[in-house]
């Protein structure tokens, strides 16, 4: 540099200079000033820096315009340091303060290191408040070690120092803070706006007004180092913020998110302590500092607080300051992010908090949109689930099929530890006993508790979803139930109860999905049931409920070309005209059903089947029943008839049996067989039983 432009560039260190940011690489210096001073400025601006050229500085009317880089405006800086050392030369001390800016380049770390200095040298105690501009409080900001006491400056107190200070009423000012403080309090005030201040104990044979000529020398240069921390922080944190954005928008799985915007905090305040508090289960991310936000049993908690009323709060919690954002989306809020400040730590700016509240919502909106992606892909999975499910319900099964099947599913499906189907009817709801779709529910463990159950999902006509079945059951064998009503129009044929063992087993979603799936399993059972109906219907007589002939020829014909022997039983009821003389033919059908119903009974026991063979004649047939055992159960009917009916009647019966060592016979010749053994109890007086061999 020329001493001559050095000169008269130093001569004009009042000028006015202004720093803004044009964008990430270039920032613009105006320096409102003479023309005379200007062009010194130009000369020893572009004389001195190394990658300043002429093409970066314009002169314009009234004031000077540099366009200099990240690089040059730190040489800008330190060049107006390096003048203002020899506008002070006579002042060795300025100097040795100012020499402090060469190695740190830190607003915090260079306060510091002035009230180090001072405290070394001279055994002053001092320290530095700063201004939160966001809280308009003050903070102190001192070396480790300093021993100087915390001050409680008020905004009103604040106010009237600076305006003793900018009145230049520095006697005034001494008093007022020493009467206030027992210190000196000399304001970083440049243009009535205050920074903070500089505090310190004045020793005896201290001149106040030396420290207040020094701190008004320091104070243009403190104020320039703030706003330039300030601007390279911004600087670091939005392409910190870009790079997150980025990440946060490639990642689909939402754990993925919250980890990387832990660790944006952890890269961005390295001293804090971040957790997250997350209202939905959200952390299998291994190394994630998280948990569950639980809103029900703390309601009044400073999380719960933030997270109702989605808004960033500071509060002081165990002597610790704390800050729990909100991570805000467009449609709903998802946690809080809780910040543990520091001890030692300055408080939080306006652009602090910005910074903290757009990474928070950054995160929202990743979360929404990772979360719509997992919605999506579950919902395609699910839609997948309920039609292979669909096809698999309306392949012509039996209702027992039908309802294995959707237990098989629906624990499939929602990853239960056990699900079942009960059907219910008006009798069984009123008893509250279990039919036979629930018999394999005998040896469950929740077995006492189905009645309540069925009370609370099917007279209810309600779902149910329970995390917790302990709370409102004691001993409660699962803690998570899913309840499903089963409904065919506007009536419930049943419901759907899935368990599982842990808390909270089951999402919404799945919770979703197995009503979906209940809802078509339920159209399946009833188009089964529908059609085990119309097929019995086909099959069945319709006054005795017993088997047709044509079922019993198709079934009996099987039997005799797989089985090795077989039992038919030919019965006729004795002087059945006379019943329908006497009584009535509504009386002789009443007896027909009576004596079906035994006949039914016995099939039953045997696994056998009856049939109605025509008019007052009644069938029986047995697979792999011998003939000992034929004449046992023949005349069990026999008796059974003769006593149970009303009026009183008695049969005829007639057994032909089969052996396949012997002879696989024809429909034929075994019906005739059992017609003439029939034929031969009628005529040796009725009421008996003949045997064919």
């Amino acid at each position: 540099m020329k001493n001559v432009a050095g000169q008269r560039l130093s001569e004009s260190l009042n000028i006015a200079v202004k720093f803004t940011m044009e964008h990430s690489l270039q920032w613009k210096i105006e320096a409102y000033t003479d023309d005379k001073t200007r062009t010194a400025i130009f000369d020893t601006l572009i004389e001195s820096s190394s990658v300043l050229e002429e093409k970066h500085v314009k002169c314009k009317e009234g004031h000077l315009i540099i366009y200099v880089t990240e690089e040059t405006r730190s040489q800008v800086t330190a060049l107006e340091i390096e003048l203002q050392q020899e506008k002070y030369k006579e002042s060795p001390y300025v100097i040795r303060l100012l020499e402090g800016w060469k190695n740190l380049q830190n607003f915090s770390s260079f306060t510091e290191s002035i009230c180090s200095c001072i405290e070394k040298d001279l055994f002053i105690t001092c320290g530095f408040y700063i201004k939160n501009k966001c809280t308009d409080n003050y903070q102190l900001n001192r070396p480790e070690k300093s021993s100087i006491q915390e001050l409680n400056i008020s905004p009103a107190h604040a106010l009237y120092l600076t305006h003793l200070f900018s009145s230049e009423e520095y006697e005034m000012l001494v008093q007022y803070s020493q009467k206030l403080f027992n210190k000196l309090l000399i304001p970083l005030a440049e243009n009535e706006e205050v920074t903070g201040f500089f505090v310190l104990e004045i020793n005896k044979g201290e001149k106040p007004l030396y420290w207040m000529d020094v701190i008004k020398t320091l104070t243009p240069i403190l104020i320039k180092l703030d706003q330039d921390t300030i601007m390279k922080n911004e600087i670091i944190r939005s392409r910190l913020l870009l790079n997150v954005n980025k990440k946060l928008h490639s990642y689909m799985n939402t754990s993925d998110i919250f980890y990387e915007v832990q660790k944006a905090v952890k890269d961005a305040y390295p001293k804090f302590k971040v957790k997250l508090l997350l209202v939905n289960d959200w952390m299998e991310k291994k190394g994630l500092a998280a948990e569950h936000l639980d809103i029900q049993s703390n309601p009044d908690s400073p999380a719960v607080k933030a997270y109702l009323n989605a808004e960033f709060l500071s509060v002081n919690v165990n002597g610790e300051k704390k800050l729990f954002i909100p991570i805000n989306g467009k449609q709903g809020v998802y946690g809080v992010g809780e910040i543990t400040l520091p001890s030692d730590n300055l408080m939080l700016q306006h652009h602090d908090e910005v910074f903290l509240a757009m990474l928070a919502d950054t995160a929202g909106i990743a979360i929404e949109n990772a979360d719509l992606y997992r919605q999506s892909r579950q919902y395609v999975e699910d839609l997948q689930v309920i039609n292979s499910t669909s096809r698999k319900l309306n392949t012509n099964r039996s209702t027992k099929e039908v309802i294995k099947l959707m237990e098989q599913e629906l624990k499939s499906a929602s990853d239960a530890d056990e699900a079942g189907v009960i059907l219910i009817d008006k009798r069984w709801r009123s008893s509250c006993e279990m039919d036979d779709s629930s018999a394999e529910w005998q040896d469950s463990p929740v077995s006492t508790y189905l009645p309540s159950l069925i009370e609370s999902v099917c007279d209810k006509r309600e779902d149910l979803f329970i995390g917790r079945w302990e709370e409102t059951e004691d001993g409660a064998p699962y803690q998570s139930i899913m309840g499903i009503p089963m409904f065919h129009g506007k009536d419930i044929i049943g419901a759907a109860l899935i368990f599982g063992a842990a808390p909270y087993s089951f999402s919404f979603d799945t919770f979703k999905l197995s009503q979906s799936l209940v809802q078509h399993s339920a159209l399946a059972l009833v188009n089964a049931v529908l059609h085990e109906e119309l097929k019995s219907l086909i099959i069945t007589d319709y006054l005795t409920k017993l088997f047709t002939r044509e079922h019993m020829d198709e079934q009996v014909n099987f039997s005799i070309k797989t089985d090795e022997e077989g039992s038919f039983f030919l019965f006729d009821i004795d002087h059945f005209k006379l019943v329908n003389d006497q009584y009535g033919h509504q009386t002789g059908d009443e007896v027909l059903i009576q004596t079906a119903q035994i006949i039914k009974e016995e099939a039953l026991k045997h696994e056998g089947m009856g049939v109605r063979w025509g008019g007052e004649e009644l069938a029986l047939y047995v697979p792999l029943m011998d003939e000992e055992k034929a004449a046992e159960t023949a005349e069990t009917v026999r008796s059974r008839v003769e006593k149970e009916t009303s009026p009183k009647v008695t049969i005829s019966c007639g057994i032909s049996h089969w052996r396949a060592q012997e002879e696989r016979p024809s429909l034929t010749q075994l019906f005739a067989k059992a017609d003439e053994a029939m034929y031969r109890a009628k005529s040796e007086g009725r009421n008996k039983v003949v045997l064919e061999r």
